[in-house]
Order: structure tokens, then sequence, then C-alpha cells
């Protein structure tokens, strides 16, 4: 029996035939060329079909269920060919080496990732490998390559790569592959996000020991634990099947749960709603219980657009959702631009630094026609609904103040031209700055509701790019986030506003107990996460919560809040 360690990065266990995928690159020969136009011509084809393909594999990976956020991997590929330095640098080798385009693209892809990875910072890192993928599917079709092909998997194969391309893991096919190992990676890859999309378990990480791994023999693969067995014994296999029988269970019981209330036994009562990106999402959030949306991100519908989208394309998109919803509530947040604000806000291109540049917020309100837009949207279709509108990275309340003022000017002028609105939008504010958690009772005198954003606040707290590393689970557990989200949800509560937690910490069913103790009124999480925390929730007594607040809050002894008073167990 040969047993190894990796990172688990995908949940589930699987048991089959390993297979070793070895795919074939061959680097293009250096061949010269005497009619430079016609090359350069050639090459612009090329990045043109890449270009295509990566939309066209975008549109695959949603279909499949993938997250928009997670689809963005092919709109990052995309960027890189589209970005002037290295596109310029290409065309000069051309002209002037006089070498074919296909090795050109191969050398000069090389020299940039490389200068990117030497950089040390992570999330460059993660650009070079952007950059790397793409200038290999412009070298494919410049040669004329076949793409990745599996159809010598056997059923229900362990697949074990060095690594995966975005595209490649893509094309793994659920009824052949029943499990995905990698040598290196880590489970903030691109690989390893888009394995989770379509359910594989996956074990990244196994450096070194990638190399005892034999084709052909049977394999038993944890990616919770990490845990990789080829030739296991009895006892192995009877433990793994355990698990395996045990989630079986476990996931016929939160079916149980479908339609029952989110209490406690010390009677705590927590919305849970879902986070969704587009339209479609709303229905596969019912499928998963969710009371309502919790959080609409509604960038990705600029990022799906290419551009600023109209008034009627951004209403049909609300429309949709709060009719999917009924009576259940729909905050939708106006776009939360970061990195790629400089695509439609050009004054901020110079900015070194984005995350601490300008705000989206801010940027909204000195370009009056984006946010008329938004706002008129949203109006249009309140009456479909129950809606409520969300602003993002809020720290000045004299910005709620306007955007309501604006709000309400849109509502009377729609009325005036014979429209039919809802009498009132709820407006809602997030909670993602250390200044925010400061400020938030003064923030909730303007709202009428606090959305604590934990991905952010969890950033700017800890000076921690929380997009990039791979203990973002721990981040989100650092006492001095927890604490400033308890602080947050008492300013609320003083002010009688209810608070929506939403962010990778919210749907952790380890901080069930101290959501529950600090009394969070609303968890906005992702859809196939809402039963787990119910789960969670429905076991936890006063005690319970008691405790969690002391290890979450690293305190001797919990704060009182009120949802821990005069309260006895049921």
């Amino acid at each position: 029996m040969l047993e190894l360690h990796g990172i688990g990065a995908c949940a589930g266990v699987a048991d089959g035939p390993l297979f070793r995928y070895r795919p074939k690159r061959t680097k293009p020969r250096r061949r010269t060329v005497s009619d430079i136009p016609a090359e350069l011509a050639r090459l612009d084809a090329a990045i043109a079909a890449v270009k295509t393909e990566l939309g066209a594999l975008r549109d695959r990976a949603l279909e499949a269920g993938m997250n928009p956020g997670d689809a963005k991997i092919f709109e990052s590929q995309t960027a890189m060919l589209e970005d002037e330095d290295f596109l310029a640098a290409v065309r000069d080798n051309i002209q002037e080496t006089k070498l074919c385009a296909e090795r050109v693209v191969d050398t000069t892809g090389e020299a940039f990732a490389d200068t990117l990875r030497g950089l040390g910072d992570p999330y460059l890192a993660a650009r070079a490998d952007d950059l790397t993928d793409a200038a290999k599917r412009v070298v494919a079709v410049l040669c004329d390559q076949p793409g990745a092909s599996f159809r010598d998997l056997p059923a229900r194969a362990v697949l074990a790569a060095e690594t995966l391309t975005p595209s490649e893991a893509l094309g793994l096919d659920k009824s052949k592959v029943c499990a995905f190992l990698m040598r290196g990676g880590s489970p903030e890859s691109h690989a390893s996000i888009l394995a989770r999309s379509l359910g594989i378990p996956t074990v990244t990480a196994l450096g070194d020991e990638f190399d005892k791994l034999e084709d052909g023999v049977r394999t038993m693969v944890d990616g919770e634990t990490g845990l990789v067995v080829q030739c296991p014994d009895q006892g192995t296999m009877a433990l793994l099947a355990q698990k395996l029988v045990r989630r079986v269970r476990e996931d016929h019981s939160l079916q149980t749960l479908r339609g029952k209330p989110c209490i406690s036994k010390h009677g705590v009562r927590i919305r849970l709603t879902a986070n969704i990106a587009m339209p479609a999402e709303a229905k596969r959030a019912l499928v998963h219980d969710a009371e309502g949306i919790g959080l609409f991100r509604t960038e990705f519908l600029y990022m799906e657009r290419g551009g600023k989208p109209t008034e009627d394309y951004l209403f049909t998109a609300y429309q949709e959702v709060l009719l999917a919803m009924g009576t259940r509530r729909v905050a939708v947040r106006l776009p939360d631009f970061s990195t790629e604000k400089a695509s439609y806000f050009p004054e901020v291109s110079s900015e070194a630094n984005p995350a601490l540049g300008m705000r989206p917020l801010s940027l909204l309100l000195a370009h009056p026609d984006m946010l008329n837009t938004q706002l008129r949207a949203l109006v249009r279709a309140s009456i479909y609904g129950n809606l409520a509108v969300l602003l993002p990275m809020v720290v000045d309340p004299q910005e709620v103040r306007e955007v309501r003022e604006r709000l309400e000017e849109v509502r009377r002028g729609l009325i005036d031209e014979g429209r039919n609105v809802a009498q009132k939008i709820e407006l809602g504010v997030m909670i993602e700055t250390p200044a925010a958690v400061m400020t938030a009772d003064i923030l909730a005198r303007e709202a009428d509701f606090l959305c604590i954003g934990t991905n952010d606040l969890a950033q700017y707290l800890l000076v921690c790019d929380r997009t990039q590393t791979a203990r973002a689970t721990s981040v989100q557990r650092h006492p001095a986030v927890l604490r400033a989200i308890a602080q947050a949800v008492r300013s609320a509560h003083a002010e009688n506003v209810p608070v929506c937690i939403c962010g990778e910490c919210a749907c952790d069913i380890s901080l069930a107990g101290f959501f529950a103790g600090i009394g969070a009124d609303e968890l906005s999480m992702t859809p196939s996460e809402i039963l787990k925390m119910k789960q969670a929730v429905r076991a936890l007594s006063a005690q319970d919560c008691r405790n969690a607040l002391e290890r979450a809050l690293d305190l001797a002894e919990a704060p009182e809040f009120p949802v821990l008073e005069n309260k006895e167990d049921a």
C-alpha cells in the first residue's frame, strides 16, 4: 500500500484506476519568414480565434453551473492577449528577428511569464499562469495542433497531472473522471476552482511524492483531507467507504431540512439567503432553500456585456431575479468595481493600487449618468418583487444620503412618466472597511439595513490580499475580523437596524455559534452551503453560543449579547 498526503482542494471520496495525463506539447521550431505583414496578419487571426475560443469556454463553464466569479478565469486570459506591452513585444520581435509567429509567441510568452513570477507577488504569479496558458493556445492555433484529449481515459479514472490548464480542467468529463491529483498547485489555483465547480474530488501539492504514483493502479482519494492511497488495504478501503456512505447520508439528512426554519434550540432565528452574480442563479438558489437573495453582485452584468449595459438590459436582469424570488427579498448591490474599474472610469487608470484608490460608490456619484441608469432600471423592476438596493464600500454617511435622494428623484420621475413603481425601496449599506465598522452606528441611522462584507473587511483589517492567499479561511476567522463583525452588529442593533453577513466566513459552519451568539439577522452565502448552515444553527444551544463567542473573540468570558440574555434551552 502506498499512502501520499497533499492538500485537499475539493471534498469528496473517490476510488478508481490511476491515469497519468502527459500532454504532448512540442516546442515550435525556429523558422524564418520573408513576408512580415502576412505573418503579422497570421498572428492577429490566431489571437482573434483564441479570444473567441476563450469566450466559448466561459459560456461552457457557466452552463456547467460554474460561479460567474470563477468563470472570470477565461476573461483573465483574454486580457493577457490584449496586453499592449506583450503584443508590442511579439510584433517587434517578429519584425526584428524575422522568425515565425508561433516561435516568437512561445519565447516572448515564457519571458514575460518568468518576469512576472520573479517579482514575488502571488497575484502577478497567477497572471503569469494566465499568460502562459493564453500563449500556448495561440501557438496551438498557429501550429494547427489539437487541443487536450481525454479519450483514452478508463471509466471512473483518478486523473493525475503535473498541472492542468483551465481549458483542460473544463474538459474533464465527470462520467470518466472521479478524482483529480496534481503535483503542484493549491486549492486556489484555477484548475482547483474549476474542479470544485464540477464537483470532482481534488488533491493538490503532492510534490515529489507525485512521482511514486503508478498508472493503472487502484487509487482511493479523500479530497477533504488530501489523502491519496494506492493499492489500499482492507482497513483503508473500509474507512474511506464509511466516509463515502456518511457523506451520502449527510446529504440525505440535509434535504429533510428543506422548508424548515433556521432557528437554534434557544430560539435565535437567522435568515439564510444566497449570493448570486447572474440572473439564472436565482432559480438555483431556490433549489437550495434560499430565503432570498442577500447579495446580487451586479458588476458581472457589466463584464458579461464587455461594456456598460443599457437600462433595458439591467431592468430585464433585475426583473428576472425578482420574479423568480416572489416575495423573498432581493438585495441588489450597485456595481462594486475593483481592479477592472479603469475599464469604465478612465480617470482612475493611473492608480498604482486600485484597491486603495477611488471607491466604487464615489465613482458612481461622480458619474451621474451611470448611476442614473442603474437606479432607473432598479426602480422600474421594483414592482416585480421585494427589492432592496445595497451600496458598496461606504465610509461616508453623506454618500448614503445622496444616493437616497437620487433614488427618490428617479422614483418620482418614473411616476411622472406614467410607470408603476414600488412605494418603498429599502436602502442597505455594505460594511467592508475598518472605518465603516467604527462608524456603523452612524451609517445605521442612514440605512434600512447593513450588510457586512467579510472578504474585503478581512483584507483591509489584516492588510492581506484575500484573493491570493491559500489561508483565506483562517484569515476570515482571525479574532480581529470576528471582533469587527461583532462590533458592527452591536452598533446596528443599538439603532434597531438588522444586519446581514456575507462573504466566505458566512458559510463557515464552525462559526454558526458565533453568528447566533452575536444575533446576526441574516447570512448570505453560496447557495449550496445553505442547508449545511441551517443544520448547524438548528443544533445550537445558548451555551454553545457562549462557548463559540469565547473561542471566536479569544476572550475568557463571552460578552453579553441580547440573544443570550434570559434564554433557556428548549
